[in-house]
């Protein structure tokens, strides 16, 4: 025989306790909050794209051409040209030898350097394409090597010129031997020319170098019946 349950006459009321409705209300929106932020986030990448995308589809348009003519140019033949990596300074180096410094947002002259003494002049010249190493023949046969480099410095304290110290990011100005800017992190940076350090040495040996002119047939195209 099963026991029988002795019945106290009281109905039982099973109730959700006030925590789990609570606690379902709090999933509830969390749940619908993240799925909301995530279709938000994949919109706003859409956007993104087509507003990146969207200037390739249309027209391409070229302003009007600016002359440069930097006072390092004057009274000079450039055999080479070049800039810094940060696009602040420029250079040139003539036929006679003598490297100009310049400022390529102005053209200002800022440095003249004669690399050969006197009376050395270059008859023939030679630049690395991916460097920035050069080589110089002269008409005795020859041969001096250096590099046109820059070096980068951050200026301190006193160092640094009075416009730029409450200047925002981006600005420029001149300095002493180079052009200074303020950084993103609001420090000057000094962009100069590197000294010589040794460099534009002659060679130690002494050759005599001459030029042959090689000429090419192209081979006969073989003809057909």
């Amino acid at each position: 025989m099963s026991e029988e349950i002795p019945s106290t006459g009281r109905n039982r009321r099973r109730a959700t306790p006030r925590r789990v409705r609570a606690a379902e209300v709090v999933s509830r929106l969390c749940i619908t909050a993240g799925g909301m932020g995530t279709i938000a986030a994949v919109v706003m990448i859409l956007v993104f794209l087509v507003w990146v995308a969207a200037p390739l589809f249309g027209g391409a348009t070229v302003g009007r051409p600016g002359d440069l003519g930097p006072a390092a140019l004057v009274g000079s033949t450039p055999v080479a040209a070049g800039a810094d990596e940060l696009g602040l300074l420029g250079w040139t180096l003539d036929a006679r030898g003598d490297l100009a410094l310049f400022t390529i947002a102005g053209g200002e002259r800022l440095a003249r350097r004669k690399l050969f003494p006197a009376p050395l002049r270059p008859t023939a010249w030679s630049f690395a394409p991916d460097s920035t190493s050069v080589a110089c023949g002269f008409q005795d046969g020859s041969v001096r090597v250096g590099r046109i480099a820059f070096t980068s410095r951050y200026l301190e304290g006193g160092e640094i010129p009075p416009a730029l110290r409450t200047a925002k990011s981006g600005t420029v100005a001149l300095a002493s031997r180079g052009v200074a800017r303020v950084t993103p992190g609001h420090q000057v940076r000094l962009q100069e020319l590197a000294p010589p350090n040794g460099s534009w040495r002659a060679r130690p040996e002494r050759r005599r170098w001459t030029c042959s002119t090689i000429r090419s047939r192209p081979p006969a195209m073989p003809t057909g019946c």
